[in-house]
């Protein structure tokens, strides 16, 4: 029997799911975005620890967000509802990526890029940045999500007024 080689992500695959997970963001198209997520997943958004460092322990500093795959699926039931009142109606967003850096070895991929958003709602406008941090791993049919830190420059938003990023 001969041994069944895996094939390193290469750069414009794991580009194309940063962007294809931009845009679902964009779109509001929750269900679709959220099986780009492998189910032992983590998708965590941390605060400041100080002006220029985030926090970094999950056990005893605080976080934005801290779901594991379970409490993604609880977001996506929750925004999908008609009970998602802070977004009625849903805000407009646009989601730029840039400056992506991508290490792959035979199975996964470590990508790191700087972001910015821009949110048109029936609150005004607003403009977020900052930089985000992915780990990717091969799957049937592509690459899935393992691990997705954000972290947010300018973390002053309304409360009750947070879409992921």
């Amino acid at each position: 029997m001969q041994d069944i080689v895996a094939v390193p992500p290469d750069r414009r695959e794991v580009e194309d799911l940063i962007y294809l997970e931009a845009s679902l963001l964009d779109r509001w198209q929750f269900d679709a975005w959220l099986e780009l997520y492998e189910s032992d997943s983590l998708y965590r958004i941390p605060t400041w620890r100080s002006n220029g460092e985030a926090t970094t322990d999950v056990a005893n500093e605080l976080s934005y967000v801290h779901f594991d795959h379970a409490s993604l699926s609880d977001y996506v039931m929750r925004m999908t509802s008609r009970h998602a009142h802070a977004f009625m109606p849903p805000p407009r967003a646009t989601r730029m990526m840039t400056n992506l850096r991508i290490t792959c070895d035979a199975e996964q991929a470590q990508a790191n890029a700087a972001w910015l958003m821009h949110v048109t709602s029936v609150s005004g406008d607003e403009i977020f940045s900052g930089h985000v941090s992915y780990r990717l791993r091969r799957r049937s049919g592509g690459l899935g999500i393992t691990a997705k830190e954000v972290v947010i420059n300018n973390d002053r938003f309304p409360t009750g007024r947070f879409v992921l990023l």
